[in-house]
């Protein structure tokens, strides 16, 4: 597979991560306030301040792309970003209900698509000064900020038993709970819940933290796009109920229900298809 990016391109990309993580915590240690979008979901200063300092210096990083940002609504368009081959999907910052809430669990999101595929993508969580990257081609790592070095990630394969299912933080829903029902009844444990918020919970999966996620509840393209070529790097998915690997750049860019997991033999159609519609 053909990388698009050098080493010295995705140093770039983590180092104008920290520039926007640092503006980004400097919010976050205020009494800040929440505003609310056209769609009602919140915003803050921090995207803002994220998002206008990527917006101005990723362009220059690699083969000069064009970015597709949350808060660039201009580029939304599908007759605009529909040109492109090759682009940045970015929210600048993932998870502002968990900023809001002070959980530390929300995280800068910045995917390259290629052909509709998700190429390569790096999640940094800036309260909790963890930052994972990789695609297909790179092989995947959580970066020591502190050292610039790289840890190779490692999924969990098999599966832990007792299984262990990320749900949601902000979103959860009865068909989650029949999914647990019936992980509970197929021979991997009694399943251990874990809460994370954000992009954080596919790189958790895809360093072994835990195994399996439903997400039942409306995300778009920039929220998983970085994620998915993460967790994709180690040999895991993300898909759509039918086992789809998500597509980029669609008309309309809210992503189908999902499941993400690293193991291949998880029996996870089944658990899907027990739950309540």
């Amino acid at each position: 597979m053909q990388k698009l990016l050098s080493a010295d391109d995705i140093g770039a990309v983590i180092a104008l991560a920290q520039r926007a993580a640092k503006e980004i915590l400097a919010v976050y240690e205020t009494d800040f306030a929440v505003d609310h979008k056209d769609d009602a979901s919140p915003v803050t200063e921090a995207d803002r301040a994220s998002d206008a300092l990527i917006q101005s210096l990723l362009p220059d990083v690699g083969g000069k792309w064009p970015v597709l940002s949350e808060e660039s609504p201009e580029a939304h368009d599908p007759k605009v970003r529909q040109q492109w081959r090759t682009y940045w999907c970015v929210d600048p910052m993932d998870g502002t209900k968990d900023f809001k809430n002070r959980t530390g669990q929300f995280a800068i999101n910045i995917g390259l698509i290629h052909n509709n595929e998700p190429h390569w993508g790096l999640v940094l969580a800036p309260a909790m000064n963890q930052c994972w990257h990789g695609g297909k081609a790179y092989g995947a790592f959580n970066r020591d900020l502190d050292t610039n070095e790289d840890q190779p990630l490692t999924p969990e394969i098999p599966a832990h038993k007792p299984l262990r299912a990320l749900i949601s933080r902000s979103h959860s829903s009865r068909n989650e709970t029949s999914i647990v029902d019936a992980i509970n009844a197929s021979g991997y444990g009694e399943v251990i819940i874990e809460k994370r918020g954000s992009s954080v919970k596919y790189c958790a999966i895809a360093q072994g933290d835990v195994d399996f996620m439903p997400r039942f509840h409306p995300c778009m393209e920039w929220d998983t796009a970085a994620p998915q070529a993460i967790l994709e790097a180690v040999g895991g998915s993300v898909t759509d109920l039918d086992g789809n690997p998500l597509k980029y750049n669609r008309d309309d860019m809210t992503n189908p229900h999902l499941v993400a997991f690293a193991d291949p033999n998880l029996p996870w159609r089944e658990w899907i298809a027990s739950r309540g519609e």
